[in-house]
């Protein structure tokens, strides 16, 4: 089905999909997993010789597999309804039964903590396909991704995590108008917010900005700077995060607005400054000009008192030698040879 020549698969298309789908009621884990991958490339490739009613079953039963007992499974099922999400015309019937059956239990699934970056990612695709089909109203999908309410505490934020993921794909795949809409929504709530809610929505701040320009946003460095000031230190670190990720999506506004922060000689906050731009660092494709100058920030940096402040600091200096290693390793040594420094020699190592 996935060929890269045209076979004309017209004759025994429905047939080959009614037989597929059975196979995803089998007990065998091999099967199954062949299966929702068969369906997937017939729906991708051969959409044109299959009917509406043909692919109404394949999305009841590929919805049984959605849930954290079998992660693959559950990818791959996710995978075969984006595809059939994104089929939406062909499939006008297949597509709301994706609304009725099986969106509780995707949603279900991005609360799970167990879900890792693959699952996530197919997550959020499925988002996107939703709502770019307009199979379930924006608002109402988005309103669904945010009730955080039940989360359990243990595993609060590794859930809050993935849902800001996808609450992020929503937002963006519903246009402008409506992640601006969203965003100033966010901003209002995080004046008055605390604990996981708190948490989670600047985790979708920083997602969202991560995507998209936010650089007209007037209110947004005010709020996110009065964030870390936060008694718990998990709301810190999320503010941190979502500030390093804004930046990542707005270098040209945040990342010198970072940089500026942390040249100041009393630095305020220097901890969380550092971790933003850990995240920045991660992502990489840094200009010269960027490279040298955070590294020259965080030589400055690596003599602090503060044992928490240089192991973020040791931490970013790896990170962005290992973007440049040829260069920037070499800056390593000949500031080690010249420090006299014990604190900031035990950070270079």
């Amino acid at each position: 089905a996935s060929s890269s020549r045209p076979v004309d698969l017209s004759a025994v298309a429905t047939s080959i999909m009614h037989e597929l789908t059975g196979f995803l009621r089998k007990a065998n884990k091999s099967l199954r997993e062949n299966a929702l991958a068969a369906l997937t490339a017939l729906i991708s490739s051969h959409r044109t010789a299959l009917q509406d009613p043909d692919v109404q079953p394949v999305v009841i039963e590929a919805a049984t597999l959605i849930n954290e007992e079998d992660l693959h499974l559950a990818t791959l099922s996710v995978n075969l309804l984006t595809r059939i999400a994104s089929s939406a015309d062909a499939f006008p019937g297949a597509a709301r039964e994706i609304s009725t059956t099986a969106l509780s239990l995707v949603l279900g699934l991005s609360r799970s903590p167990l879900v890792q970056r693959q699952t996530s990612k197919s997550l959020q695709e499925l988002y996107t396909s939703i709502v770019n089909a307009q199979i379930v109203p924006y608002q109402k999908l988005l309103d669904d991704v945010f009730a955080i309410q039940g989360i359990d505490e243990t595993s609060s934020q590794f859930v809050a995590h993935n849902l800001a993921k996808c609450a992020a794909a929503v937002c963006i795949a519903a246009g402008a108008s409506a992640t601006n809409a969203t965003m100033e929504a966010l901003l209002l709530k995080l004046k008055t917010a605390s604990g996981i809610e708190a948490l989670f929505t600047l985790l979708c701040i920083g997602e969202i900005g991560r995507l998209t320009d936010l650089s007209a946003s007037k209110d947004l460095e005010t709020i996110m700077f009065s964030a870390f000031d936060s008694y718990g230190d998990d709301v810190k670190g999320a503010s941190a995060l979502a500030l390093g990720r804004v930046a990542v999506g707005n270098r040209d506004t945040y990342l010198p607005l970072i940089m500026s922060k942390l040249k100041e000689e009393n630095v305020v906050h220097q901890y969380s400054l550092l971790q933003a731009l850990r995240e920045v660092i991660l992502v990489g494709n840094l200009s010269d000009q960027e490279s040298s100058g955070i590294l020259a920030i965080l030589f400055s940096h690596a003599r602090s008192s503060e044992e928490g402040v240089r192991n973020v600091v040791a931490e970013c200096l790896g990170r962005l030698a290992g973007s440049d290693p040829v260069k920037l390793v070499q800056e390593l040594h000949n500031r080690f040879d010249q420090s006299a420094d014990p604190l900031e020699k035990a950070t270079l190592v």
